[in-house]
């Protein structure tokens, strides 16, 4: 069972973060990520501009955070590899991709319920 840390969802979500906010090269290409995303986002009956755009989001993050921010990610086996899996499963890249986001103009983060 996930308790909250520091403010983030649970403490594999607040560590990649803060992982990603540390490294100056990454924090710069997920700016530029998150303007594409916001530029590319269109409203539609089911979602609005931001909830497009953090979907969208999410998603990359959920390919790009493994192989990117794991040493060899694509070459692990054994008990090492199930252990990575089990850590990142558990991450929530929406609300990653929410905080990413919000420094995009425009961008309304995703409300969330006390």
């Amino acid at each position: 069972m996930s308790e909250k840390y520091n403010g983030w969802q649970n403490y594999e979500t607040w560590l990649c973060k803060l992982w990603m906010d540390n490294d100056q090269g990454v924090d710069e290409f997920m700016g530029e990520l998150a303007q594409e995303k916001w530029d590319d986002a269109e409203p539609n009956s089911y979602s609005t501009r931001s909830q497009a755009a953090r979907h969208e989001m999410r998603l990359s993050l959920e390919e790009w955070i493994p192989v990117n921010m794991v040493p060899e990610y694509d070459e692990m086996t054994g008990f090492a590899a199930d252990l990575v899996q089990a850590a990142l499963s558990t991450v929530d890249y929406r609300e990653i991709a929410d905080s990413i986001l919000s420094e995009v103009e425009g961008y309304e983060p995703r409300k969330v319920a006390a």
